[in-house]
């Protein structure tokens, strides 16, 4: 990523261009997490463990066309191809390109997992894989922020989401879906990208800098979707860990062709519901407590805002506290709900105050100018590391780790309206918070939750 001065036609361009094709739209998230399912999702996977596990994999240097990265590369295949707990595996795409860069031609390939490639519109994911080139003796860049910790969240939200993705799948093949259920919502699945070539090799341009990012664009918003072909892009090499061809008419017989057939003038670009990117995320916040997100573009400010929203209630919860930490340790400052600092800044407090920000460039400019939704995750100023050595292990705070975990898995669970398995039935538990089983002061009045629970209605709004 990289700080853009960009002219004012080109900062016109972008903000004009920034047009969403049909879409869910803006909306109220169907289904809010009760205080024993938030803690239901974080206990069943512990959010250190999961994430630690793949950064000891990741956490290389990885430059873009070298062995390392292909070693990243084939790690976050496997483990996406493999599944979890028994599960089926994630339907894996590359990308596979060859790009010009001041050190002449270089490899890229972006991976693409995708939890149900049948689904009509997708919930995307990303972060780049790749690590920055240095000259010896410099050679040693890990990039712990930048960005491998970002990944990890990703591999810790296919894993903890998976049994929940899995079951939706289910309910659609079958037909079977909870009758308070949106079918539209439903048929919307969470992909997972991987971008290669981020880092620019020399310096900052639009030439050497987001290599798979501008491909990767380019290439979707060029195909058109397909009743056919279940791959989600066409032109890409399909794996599985159910089959071991790459060609998509043979795969069909696995997959399956697509659930619903949108119009067929709609490329594959304007089936992304929205991209969220992660972006050196994991270190230690300002010791004075500051937040350090801010809101990029109006569009997008309701899905910021609802991010923001479900970090406050986590937080009510006490539920980003680590017990493994001591409540005296600087790692657990701000964290507790008697301390708490919210690592996102307030939205203006009229609407007529927000602007679109298109001055920093970073995989999701491409997709920005092509009219994909952005949900742009970094923090600014950029973390003292940023572009260092000490960007390795020791950069990484466990407490902030922990509560980038969570705090995705509660959200994207909610995006997608995914419910976690409780041995109690969602009636029961409903009756029991009404009651006051839990905190009224954390969960609201009882028409709140129970409208929280039980609200099915939502509001659409189509943009072109």
């Amino acid at each position: 990523m990289h700080f853009l001065y960009l002219s004012f036609s080109l900062l016109i361009i972008l903000v004009h261009a920034y047009q969403p094709h049909n879409r869910l739209g803006e909306r109220s998230f169907p289904y809010q997490y009760s205080t024993a399912e938030i803690k239901e999702l974080i206990s069943s996977l512990d959010p250190i463990s999961s994430t630690q596990k793949h950064l000891e994999r990741i956490l290389i240097p990885r430059v873009s066309d070298t062995t390392n990265n292909v070693l990243v590369r084939e790690y976050i295949i496997k483990i996406l191809q493999d599944g979890f707990n028994g599960g089926k595996g994630w339907h894996v795409e590359e990308d596979e390109f060859e790009g010009d860069t001041p050190f002449g031609k270089k490899k890229f390939v972006n991976v693409v997992a995708t939890k149900d490639p049948r689904a009509s519109r997708r919930l995307i994911l990303a972060a780049h894989f790749d690590s920055k080139y240095f000259a010896p003796p410099n050679d040693q860049f890990v990039g712990a922020i930048d960005s491998a910790f970002p990944c990890a969240v990703l591999l810790d939200l296919a894993e903890s989401l998976d049994g929940m993705l899995e079951s939706r799948v289910s309910q659609l093949e079958h037909d079977n879906l909870p009758v308070d259920e949106d079918e539209d919502l439903a048929d919307t699945t969470l992909q997972l990208v991987f971008f290669d070539g981020e880092e620019a090799f020399v310096s900052w341009t639009d030439t050497d800098s987001i290599y798979g990012a501008r491909h990767l664009a380019e290439t979707w918003e060029s195909t058109y979707v397909s009743y056919s072909s279940p791959s989600v892009v066409t032109s890409m090499t399909s794996r599985s860990s159910n089959s071991s061809t790459t060609n998509d008419d043979a795969m069909l017989g696995f997959i399956g062709p697509r659930r619903l057939m949108p119009p067929t003038s709609l490329s594959l670009l304007s089936t992304v519901e929205h991209l969220i990117l992660l972006d050196l995320l994991g270190s230690k916040p300002p010791s004075e407590g500051r937040p350090m997100i801010k809101n990029y573009f109006k569009d997008t400010a309701w899905l910021y805002s609802a991010l923001s929203s479900t970090e406050a209630r986590i937080a009510a919860l006490d539920a980003f506290v680590d017990p493994s930490i001591p409540e005296s340790s600087d790692e657990s400052a701000h964290m507790s709900k008697d301390s708490f600092v919210s690592y996102f800044h307030p939205l203006p407090a009229k609407a007529s105050q927000m602007v679109n920000i298109g001055y920093m460039g970073d995989d999701h400019v491409p997709f920005l100018r092509r009219g994909v939704p952005v949900l742009h995750l970094i923090p600014e100023p950029f973390p003292r590391v940023w572009h260092t050595l000490a960007d390795d292990a020791t950069a990484l705070d466990k407490a902030s780790m922990r509560r980038w975990v969570v705090l995705m898995r509660i959200f994207v669970g909610e995006y997608l309206g995914l419910r976690p398995p409780l041995s109690t039935s969602r009636e029961e538990r409903s009756q029991e918070e009404v009651t006051g089983e839990e905190d009224d002061a954390t969960l609201g009045s009882r028409d709140e939750l129970v409208s929280h629970i039980h609200a099915i209605t939502f509001l659409f709004s189509m943009t072109c």
